[in-house]
């Protein structure tokens, strides 16, 4: 969900900053079934695909799960994958 977009400090990049929705359950990024939330990561900053040649990041803190198949993982995002800054779609 998002929860605010604007531009950064330098006016150069549009930060869009993300949180999970209240009602969710995060789901385990190896089996991607819904398990219960064990914390919540720090903040980490993914480069989505520039609008109108402007840069845009996503800012999103990813919660773990506590899966009872896998243990405890990161949650599954469908923008990006693994330790990877980059979002799928600009890839």
């Amino acid at each position: 969900m998002v929860v605010s977009a604007e531009f950064s400090n330098d006016q150069r990049t549009i930060e869009v900053n993300m949180r999970a929705r209240s009602n969710s359950k995060p789901r385990c990024s190896v089996c991607n079934k819904p398990e219960a939330c064990y914390d919540t990561l720090a903040a980490r900053r993914f480069d989505f695909i520039p609008l109108w040649m402007i840069p845009v990041v996503l800012i999103y803190a990813r919660r773990r799960v506590h899966c009872q198949k896998c243990g405890v993982k990161v949650e599954w995002t469908p923008w990006a994958t693994g330790k990877n800054h980059l979002a799928n779609e600009y890839q």
